[in-house]
């Protein structure tokens, strides 16, 4: 069969490289290359983010627990002044 005699409607593929084929192909690597480098800047902030927060949280608790020891040595002080009194009566 020959190339005129071919129906329009038979699949047919082209060897040629179209312009605006190469150029969309650029256009959407640039654009995935672009996305990854957002996504990893994110990803950096976050992991700053929460190591300040991790380290935050055991300032915190540090200081939690010192208070608790404070408070628990002004209990005893107040429970030793109490005992001498009743005692004293």
């Amino acid at each position: 069969m020959a190339e005129q005699d071919r129906p329009e409607s038979q699949w047919h593929l082209s060897k040629t490289i179209n312009i605006t084929h190469i150029l969309t192909t650029a256009t959407v690597a640039i654009a995935v290359l672009a996305w990854f480098s957002t996504i990893d800047k994110q990803v950096s902030s976050n992991s700053q983010a929460i190591q300040y927060l991790a380290d935050e949280q055991r300032r915190a608790a540090s200081r939690i627990e010192t208070d608790r020891v404070e408070i628990r040595d002004d209990l005893k002080s107040i429970n030793e002044k109490l005992d001498q009194i009743i005692s004293s009566r």
